[in-house]
């Protein structure tokens, strides 16, 4: 069975205005997870090597001591999200990657399975919200001169995972009939917190009703697809390394986040997009591309808000520029 359309189509009450009761239950429930996130990396430190526990941990599962344990992420966002390169005595190297709730770990344990370990690091381990999983070696694409040939085999390697089904959907996080709330909500934050002004957000909510589409492809979803999260391997393979955000989702939001993530234009665009459709067609995104780029570019300006340190003016400045830009 693979990705289906769901052929369901949205209603304006899927834009109308959100009850101040249930905005005020998101945006709480959201304060509480960063809280408790923040807690958890205090007591942890912001030291790069992890605590005991987890050396521990894997040190009882690979069966050899760790020489060393090096902390490879640096955003500290919303979610307790922490990865580590692993040095073992024995010369083996792993990657160890620890998850907010078990629930998430079983659900990117699923996903792994379901690739089949195409162009997906192979899971050795899983223990709680802990993973141990193979270390690929080889360079990011966004540090190696990538060539057309190479941005096909990417687009082909995204559409691919958009031809598998949306499965174990633990959370419920997505269906189409929530996607206009889920939006609106986004942007009614980042008006309350100043980040847009009320006429950006008004212009910006009738943007997007002008423009959303009536249905969607809904399937397994990388999540954040760019060069920085893919290794080119010693044979020339290319693999996903970064892959926390594996789920269900919309293909065409997926593939509009990896053309902005990315940076993605002229020749590079156009061999991703050749890539992509020798797998699956376009059509359905390229009429409703101007939609969603911008859910793309609201839910990365509300995430990188979230985010201690991180920054998020030049992706606010590309939604800015689109807010205002005359609607054809």
């Amino acid at each position: 069975m693979g990705a289906e359309d769901t052929g369901v189509k949205s209603d304006d009450s899927g834009f109308s205005a959100l009850t101040n009761l249930s905005l005020a239950k998101t945006e709480l429930d959201a304060t509480a997870r960063l809280r408790r996130v923040e807690q958890k990396e205090t007591k942890v430190g912001a030291a790069a090597s992890p605590d005991k526990e987890l050396t521990d941990l894997i040190e009882r599962e690979m069966g050899a001591p760790v020489a060393s344990c090096q902390r490879v992420t640096t955003l500290r966002g919303p979610s307790l999200r922490r990865a580590y390169r692993v040095e073992l005595a024995d010369g083996r190297r792993i990657k160890a990657r620890q998850l907010w709730d078990e629930q998430r770990a079983e659900e990117i344990v699923n996903y792994l399975g379901l690739m089949n370990r195409c162009h997906f690091p192979r899971l050795l381990v899983r223990a709680g919200t802990t993973l141990l999983l193979e270390w690929v070696e080889g360079e990011t694409l966004a540090s190696l001169p990538a060539s057309p040939e190479l941005y096909r085999k990417c687009g082909r390697v995204l559409a691919w995972i958009h031809t598998q089904p949306a499965k174990w959907d633990l959370t419920k996080r997505t269906t189409l009939s929530h996607l206009g709330p889920r939006i609106e909500c986004d942007v009614e934050a980042l008006r309350n917190w100043g980040i847009l002004s009320p006429a950006e957000a008004a212009r910006l909510a009738d943007r997007l009703r002008q423009r959303r589409p009536r249905s969607g492809t809904f399937c397994a979803i990388h999540g954040d697809f760019c060069g920085e999260n893919i290794v080119m391997g010693r044979e020339g393979e290319i693999y996903s390394i970064d892959n926390e955000a594996l789920g269900p989702g919309y293909a065409e939001a997926d593939l509009s986040r990896a053309l902005l993530r990315w940076g993605l234009s002229g020749e590079a665009e156009g061999a991703f997009f050749a890539g992509y459709e020798e797998v699956r067609p376009l059509d359905g995104f390229r009429c409703h591309w101007h939609f969603w780029k911008l859910v793309s570019l609201i839910r990365s300006v509300r995430f990188r808000c979230r985010c201690r340190g991180a920054d998020y003016t030049g992706t606010l400045s590309r939604l800015k520029q689109m807010i205002v830009e005359p609607h054809s």
